[in-house]
């Protein structure tokens, strides 16, 4: 049996190791570049504000605390006012926003992009482990302080920013 699972996870091995080397990254000639600048400090301070949303994940014997995740929708709203004009948004399960923001040529295939905005909660008796408060959204000397910071709200502004 031991023999098995070692030649299965040979093989599989070989597998991935024969795509990986083979893999080709896509063509992108004919492909137009675009320039945008980034307004950095809009970044930043859209970041923090997010981070300051107590948007925690419902835990098991707790009650869903509603109105962050409410608060937050409505400042990306406030904060992405040209997605909002743009794109058509849709509410799953009432805090969970789909966009979609069509292009010119339909025949292309879409592309998706995910992100999510809960936190876990801070485990209680660590809070005096912070460097700073967990929903303060602190910058301090370029660097964003705060639950979400890593994951995942700024996958949620870098995306909304783009």
């Amino acid at each position: 049996m031991l023999r098995i699972i070692l030649v299965a996870f040979f093989v599989l091995l070989l597998v991935l190791l024969g795509n990986t080397l083979t893999l080709q990254s896509p063509d992108f000639a004919g492909v137009e570049r675009v320039q945008q600048a980034v307004d950095v400090d809009r970044l930043a301070q859209n970041m923090s504000r997010a981070i300051r949303f107590r948007t925690i994940s419902y835990q098991p014997g707790t009650v869903f605390n509603s109105p962050p995740f409410e608060a937050f929708l409505d400042f990306l709203q406030q904060a992405y006012p040209h997605l909002h004009q743009r794109a058509e948004r849709v509410l799953i399960a009432h805090y969970t926003p789909l966009y979609i923001w069509k292009g010119r040529d339909s025949s292309l295939k879409p592309v998706l992009l995910t992100a999510h905005y809960d936190v876990v909660p801070v485990i209680p008796g660590t809070e005096d482990q912070w460097h700073r408060p967990p929903f303060a959204g602190d910058q301090v000397d370029g660097i964003i302080y705060g639950r979400g910071a890593l994951d995942d709200k700024s996958s949620v502004i870098t995306i909304l920013e783009a």
